[in-house]
């Protein structure tokens, strides 16, 4: 945690104050991470598209955007590192899985204009996102617009 003080200029008062464990301070960054691909999520639908492939392509765009911020960390790196972490904390696992079912169900609706089947496509969807973090953080040069030429539409 020193180190991460450090980088933010922060006293040690202060970051005790708000966090008072490594696991607690890893739990509000990926709580926050998460309501930011909401967000994302958001505003590509917001965005009006007429089919999956439109939509994930505008969609990871701008996930790859936010998690490759040349002023930041690299985000897809950082959400791998914090799954490793749930498999040895309960509380970061309910943290990712509580995130992950408000992202499915921004996902469910952002499918309702272009599918029949919101749910299995939300659900579908969030497991696209997952994988596409994965292999980001591997290296994969992966493209958005590779992954929505497999998408019907």
């Amino acid at each position: 945690m020193d180190t991460i003080r450090r980088e933010a200029g922060v006293s040690a008062g202060a970051m005790y104050r708000y966090f008072a464990t490594k696991d607690d301070l890893i739990r509000a960054a990926i709580a926050e991470s998460l309501l930011e691909v909401g967000a994302i999520i958001d505003d590509a639908a917001k965005a009006g598209h007429e089919s999956a492939a439109a939509f994930v392509e505008r969609m990871l765009e701008a996930l790859d955007g936010f998690c490759r911020d040349a002023d930041g960390p690299d985000l897809y790196r950082v959400a791998v590192q914090g799954w490793a972490h749930a498999q040895s904390d309960p509380g970061t696992a309910e943290v990712i899985q509580t995130g992950f079912a408000e992202l499915v169900g921004r996902l469910t609706t952002a499918a309702q204009s272009w599918s029949s089947e919101p749910q299995a496509v939300g659900a579908t969807l969030g497991r696209l996102v997952a994988g596409h973090v994965v292999l980001r953080a591997a290296g994969s040069e992966t493209t958005p617009a590779m992954i929505a030429t497999g998408l019907p539409g």
